[in-house]
């Protein structure tokens, strides 16, 4: 009477073991079109708002104005990654070997880049404004440093797939739409 007992319990204790290291609860191919969709959302959104500052900046003549538009910029920049920060954490992680790491590590990244805009934010706020053309240069020196931290995260989303070598999480990848246009394929 106990042997079937005792053979179902082995039976779940060694399927239970093979099962994935540390996963979530995403299907991978769920995972990445969360990801990959808000990535892609984000970086449209970042370059959209970049062209409407350049733009927008041609007529400027004053210092309020060019505070005001570069304001918006990061307002709005650090606004898109709070939501990309979201939207990452809404996913949650992939059914895979060490998909709460991968998570875990993604969100690290996107943190350090929002800290990243939050600090050049904070920068710009307090550059001088008693001269336009100082201002604006400084101004023009901040936005510029913000392409080191733009290709961190692309430099992070290769090291996680360097680091993370699920097979099941990577087909996902590439087979999802979203992250094609992210890598240009």
């Amino acid at each position: 009477m106990f042997r079937p007992i005792a053979a179902g319990v082995v039976a779940v204790v060694l399927v239970t073991a093979c099962g994935p290291e540390d996963a979530g609860d995403a299907q991978p191919a769920d995972f990445a079109r969360s990801v990959c969709a808000g990535l892609t959302s984000w970086r449209d959104g970042v370059g959209t708002d970049s062209s409407e500052l350049t733009r927008s900046l041609g007529g400027a003549n004053d210092v309020a104005t060019v505070r005001s538009r570069y304001g918006l910029f990061f307002t709005s920049t650090v606004r898109r990654t709070d939501q990309l920060i979201h939207t990452v954490d809404t996913a949650g992680a992939p059914k895979v070997d060490h998909g709460r790491g991968y998570s875990r590590d993604l969100t690290a990244a996107l943190e350090s880049a929002r800290s990243g805009l939050a600090s050049a934010q904070k920068s710009f706020a307090a550059l001088p404004t008693s001269d336009l053309a100082g201002y604006a240069a400084g101004a023009r020196k901040i936005r510029d440093s913000l392409g080191g931290v733009f290709t961190q995260v692309g430099t992070t989303l290769d090291e996680l797939g360097q680091t993370y070598t699920s097979a099941d999480l990577n087909r996902a990848f590439g087979d999802e739409p979203a992250c094609q246009r992210l890598s240009g394929t």
